[in-house]
């Protein structure tokens, strides 16, 4: 009986270890867990918005939206670093060329060669400001050189002839290649203004070589040492007349019968005279005298056909 009581007085006592025992078994692989990082730790605090308990006899209240701000991420940096760009400048178009503004002197000429030679009217404005500029720069009357033009090409700026002739005044250019050097070569033998440069600059060194326009024009025309330039001279000069009247406002003598374009002049043909004939005078004053201390070389036979 004694022993009966005295595990009855121990059977509690029994009861409390083997239970406390239960419970460090099962806690303790918790603890290890949570020690390793392997279990993760309950939240401290409740959430900041705990969903409302329905209340008996009280509406639900609204529920609390809390915006938050959206954070857009950082565009990824690319490949190759932003080059900083300038602006382009505003580029503001030039004028266009201005149309050669005429004298009434050049207007009347340039008309006369329109109608007469058929030459467009864009055309022949530039002609004749290009021939008084060359021939004011060389000194010498410019009505000559048109004369010279109107003989040689009748105004045409493609004109080309047999011998190598080129352009308005007709320069051999395989003899003056040089001169068309400042213009870009002998291709600009067919642009007029470097035409009209290059053949009054030798119409000029021709004239002062042989003191006069006549003898100057003879050697323009290949014929310097003949004693007959088959009266290319005494044409050239009638035509310089012609000039000098048209743009005095008065009408010319005679006229001279227009050549189609593309059509090559023809050669000037020489006639024996039946008898003895007087040199011709040109009807007009004499040329202005020209003042250059040397004449320049000259290195051509001819400059015209």
């Amino acid at each position: 009986m004694r022993d009966l009581r005295i595990a009855k007085d121990r059977l509690p006592e029994q009861a409390e270890r083997s239970g406390f025992a239960c419970w460090a078994e099962m806690m303790a692989p918790l603890v290890v867990g949570l020690l390793l990082g392997l279990v993760p730790l309950p939240p401290l605090m409740p959430p900041p918005n705990p969903s409302p308990i329905p209340v008996a006899g009280q509406p639900l209240l609204a529920e609390t939206t809390i915006s938050v701000p959206t954070v857009q991420s950082a565009p990824e940096a690319s490949a190759e670093p932003l080059k900083a760009t300038k602006p382009s400048p505003t580029v503001t178009p030039g004028p266009a060329p201005a149309t050669p503004v005429l004298s009434k002197e050049q207007h009347h000429v340039a008309d006369f060669i329109t109608r007469t030679y058929q030459v467009a009217a864009d055309q022949a404005g530039p002609i004749v400001v290009n021939a008084y500029r060359a021939a004011r720069d060389a000194k010498i009357d410019p009505h000559l050189v048109l004369a010279v033009m109107s003989i040689e090409s009748r105004f045409d700026s493609k004109a080309k002839s047999a011998r190598g002739a080129q352009g308005l005044m007709q320069v051999v250019t395989r003899v003056h290649a040089r001169r068309f050097e400042p213009f870009g070569g002998i291709a600009a033998a067919f642009d007029p203004i470097a035409n009209i440069r290059v053949g009054t600059q030798i119409l000029k060194e021709y004239i002062i070589n042989a003191g006069s326009a006549e003898g100057g024009l003879k050697g323009y025309v290949g014929a310097a040492g003949n004693g007959n330039d088959g009266g290319y001279g005494s044409k050239v000069l009638a035509e310089r007349a012609k000039f000098a009247a048209v743009a005095a406002g008065r009408a010319p003598a005679t006229s001279v019968s227009p050549v189609a374009k593309g059509q090559s002049v023809p050669p000037v043909q020489s006639a024996a005279p039946a008898q003895p004939a007087q040199p011709a005078q040109p009807a007009q004053s004499a040329p202005p005298q020209l003042s250059l201390e040397s004449p320049p070389a000259i290195d051509r036979p001819r400059a015209g056909s």
